[in-house]
């Protein structure tokens, strides 16, 4: 595996895919040379690589038009026509419009099926989304250690149905190579966008039992996975060791200075963003975290500057377009960031933040049907945040459907153990729905009604026995112990209310209620 990571690694690095290349000779078991390449390199190729390096990309593929497709060997017609499709994307960048990629379509299409190297690339650029899976997935079967076809196959899965069919064609390999680092790192992205935390975790072990696992790479994927759920502690605590073994690595520094910023570390923000300047700062991830450092001091314009300049780098990421329609939600301007956020979804519909940023914006202004749908979005895409769950629920209960409130609000409770504890305020909110359905004219059967009220009473009693969590929490337990104490007093059912009593007692407020329950439960035994 070592030797054919190597030549898989010089392959991709004649043909200009650097960042697989680095990818896969950083992640090789052990340090190997690789096997002599059998692509005949002529003096032209050799010319327009070179040219390739320089960033002449018109000039690269105008050296190497003169060879005809017959003769030219798989890395001239692959190199010439990146070239044209690099070439293409700085003309966009300059006239900021889009460009015309049919041509190179139709000439792909033209060639044998063998010298269709790239093919994928250019429909993903028209997106031409099921037609470029499909190519994806017929490239990993052709050269299972192109790294960066495995990369843009895992971005292409927005689903588990899509998961399991795309699993499904790749198991009819005739070889299946399951110690392969590149298919465990896509087992592993894949993972972390529709699994669970747990899942994620025991993937991302297999993967790293297929490489080296002290390289900087893999580091920054555990990293990546941690800051993804939303431990935000443990993945700077990996980012920190990362960096402090790799003083000039800037892999996931963007999402390092995201995760800085959540925690407000001012002075660690404004270090990494010096330290990323002064190491590239053309880099789309150092205009990421000079954009953070701005941001957290209040220059939102700034902020917004550095995010345009990330965008100009590098066009195929939204995380940047996300940021900028944060900074706008900042300065304000909701208009603005809707706008940018769409961009996002357009460049990467697997963007579960901007979705579930759109869902916000939208029930800022009122607008739950417009933000129903962009919820759902959220929750389809990362199902197991509760947050997007709650922000559905909030949507269907301002629409009155406190049935499906109810759910979306029960399954923020089985997947984040903080929202069971009192945390996230999804429990009293499922107590407080349930007692709204029972009054609504929505139930007209006296069963029903009564079994609404009986699961209002068992939840408010979860929100008491687990008070002593969260912020808020002495609120929630507040208003459970007086809905539980008040229900005692319709049913004349005192049982197990002692300890809710000892709780309001302690409350000068509360003492009323105290007294009558107590009265009450007095008559209650003088009249046994």
């Amino acid at each position: 595996m070592a030797q054919q990571l190597a030549t898989a690694g010089l392959a991709c690095n004649l043909r200009g895919l650097f960042s697989s290349a680095a990818w896969l000779c950083a992640v090789a078991p052990v340090k190997s040379l690789p096997a002599e390449s059998t692509d005949i390199l002529d003096a032209s190729t050799l010319h327009a690589l070179a040219l390739f390096h320089t960033k002449q990309f018109s000039l690269a593929a105008f050296t190497l038009k003169k060879l005809s497709s017959n003769i030219a060997s798989p890395i001239a017609i692959f190199l010439r026509l990146y070239s044209l499709l690099l070439a293409s994307d700085l003309k966009e960048k300059a006239d900021e419009k889009e460009t015309d990629l049919t041509s190179l379509l139709n000439e792909l299409d033209s060639l044998a099926l063998e010298k269709r190297d790239g093919h994928a690339i250019v429909c993903l650029r028209l997106n031409i989304k099921q037609r470029a899976h499909d190519l994806l997935v017929e490239s990993v079967l052709a050269y299972p250690l192109l790294f960066c076809a495995w990369q843009e196959l895992a971005a292409t899965i927005i689903s588990f149905d899509l998961l399991k069919k795309t699993l499904a064609r790749l198991s009819q390999s005739q070889n299946p190579d399951t110690q392969n680092p590149c298919l465990q790192y896509f087992l592993f992205e894949t993972d972390k966008q529709l699994s669970p935390f747990d899942r994620v975790q025991s993937r991302f072990r297999v993967f790293v039992e297929s490489v080296d696992s002290n390289a900087a790479v893999v580091r920054v994927a555990e990293a990546s996975m941690y800051y993804h759920f939303q431990d935000i502690p443990g993945a700077i605590r990996v980012y920190e060791k990362i960096y402090e073994s790799n003083p000039y690595l800037l892999d996931g520094c963007d999402e390092y200075a995201n995760a800085l910023y959540v925690v407000e570390n001012g002075p660690k923000l404004g270090w990494l963003a010096h330290r990323c300047d002064a190491i590239d700062r053309f880099r789309p991830e150092s205009c990421i975290a000079v954009a953070n450092y701005y941001s957290i001091r209040g220059e939102h314009e700034k902020a917004v500057g550095y995010l345009r300049r990330a965008v100009m780098l590098d066009r195929g990421s939204s995380l940047a377009w996300t940021l900028i329609g944060h900074e706008y939600l900042e300065m304000k301007n909701q208009v603005a960031a809707i706008d940018v956020y769409r961009k996002a979804v357009d460049i990467n519909e697997r963007d579960f933040r901007a979705w579930y940023a759109l869902g916000n914006i939208y029930q800022m202004l009122k607008m739950p049907l417009y933000a129903l749908y962009y919820f759902q979005k959220a929750t389809t895409l990362k199902a197991y945040d509760s947050r997007f769950w709650c922000g559905l629920a909030s949507c269907y209960e301002d629409l009155k459907n406190y049935a499906d409130a109810i759910k979306c609000y029960k399954r923020a409770l089985i997947v984040d153990e903080a929202q069971q504890q009192g945390e996230g305020g999804a429990l009293i909110k499922v107590a407080r729905l349930y007692e709204k359905l029972k009054t609504t004219a929505l139930l007209t059967d006296d069963k029903k009604r009564a079994d609404a009220g009986a699961a209002a009473v068992l939840y408010y009693q979860q929100v008491f026995l687990n008070r002593g969590h969260g912020d808020d929490d002495e609120f929630n337990v507040r208003e459970a112990a007086e809905y539980i104490a008040n229900n005692a007093i319709k049913t004349r059912n005192f049982k197990s209310i002692a300890t809710v009593l000892e709780y309001l007692d302690t409350h000068d407020d509360a003492r009323v209620l105290v007294r009558e329950c107590k009265s009450l439960m007095k008559i209650g035994m003088l009249n046994k």
